[in-house]
């Protein structure tokens, strides 16, 4: 059985493979606990066979699920920078 999140915004449905790849395109490689400091380009989602709108969304969701942060995205001239506190400082340690 797979796993399924709702997005309650929007009520698109997550299955925990998605958000697992999506996080994996933001996280720290050394420690996903740390901040989240990355660079989010349109060939991302192309390569992925999916809307860049969709892969932000799922991007910000897989974020919140794994860090307990909320991410910013910012339109940066064509890529997108996303960045939250991470993990760590999530939880306060």
């Amino acid at each position: 059985m797979t796993n399924v999140f709702i997005n309650n915004e929007t009520g698109t449905p997550f299955s925990r493979a998605q958000l697992s790849e999506a996080f994996s395109l933001v996280s720290d490689a050394g420690d996903w606990k740390n901040p989240v400091d990355a660079c989010v380009t349109p060939f991302c989602a192309s390569e992925r066979n999916v809307r860049l709108a969709d892969l932000l969304r799922m991007i910000e969701e897989a974020v919140i699920f794994y860090t307990g942060s909320v991410p910013t995205i910012e339109n940066d001239g064509g890529s997108y920078s996303v960045r939250a506190v991470g993990y760590y400082k999530a939880i306060g340690a």
